[in-house]
């Protein structure tokens, strides 16, 4: 697969139709992207990512596949988070990822952007979500916020729940509160 592809139609799958393949598909590109984490390809890996997370409504899967492979993917789940002063409902974008081998070609810019339309049809009025790179989603219309973080859901409230460098949200022209912000459950 290293040879260069045009970039196919991005499939916007809701979370409730992923079918077994195309979900044991995902898992085997994620421990591609990311070998060191945790998941494993498994048939029991599967059927727990199958189940899905109640505390993740909305949830709608983003994938291009070439030749009949998941080779880039994003999810996207809507979450209330809560300011000091009021709570709000953001769209979590998570595991934005291509293939190693066919990085470099436009399938993550294709995938990002396709996961971000929602917000831009006014599904949800913003995106929150982590990353080591942010050049790229700022490219995208994309901006970084600096914030007290906690997550009351956690053993450890207080302990920065993020891994990734960078929090960010999309529009950068979003009226984001500058103060602290429970994210009412793990990070994505």
């Amino acid at each position: 697969m290293n040879s260069r592809v045009s970039i196919p139609e991005v499939q916007r799958i809701p979370f409730a139709a992923l079918s077994e393949a195309l979900a044991q598909q995902v898992l085997t590109l994620q421990g591609a992207v990311w070998p060191n984490d945790e998941e494993e390809e498994s048939a029991a890996a599967c059927a727990e990512y199958l189940l899905g997370d109640s505390a993740r409504p909305r949830r709608e899967l983003f994938l291009i596949q070439v030749a009949g492979q998941v080779v880039a993917h994003a999810e996207l789940f809507g979450r209330v988070i809560q300011a000091e002063t009021h709570s709000f409902e953001v769209a979590c974008l998570g595991s934005v990822c291509v293939l190693p081998t066919l990085k470099g070609q436009g399938l993550g810019k294709a995938v990002a952007q396709a996961a971000l339309a929602p917000i831009d049809a006014g599904e949800f009025a913003v995106a929150l979500f982590q990353t080591p790179v942010p050049g790229f989603y700022e490219r995208l219309g994309a901006r970084r916020v600096e914030n007290v973080w906690v997550n009351t859901h956690s053993a450890l409230p207080t302990i920065y729940p993020w891994y990734d460098e960078f929090v960010m949200i999309y529009p950068a022209a979003y009226p984001w509160p500058a103060r602290t912000i429970d994210l009412n459950g793990p990070t994505f």
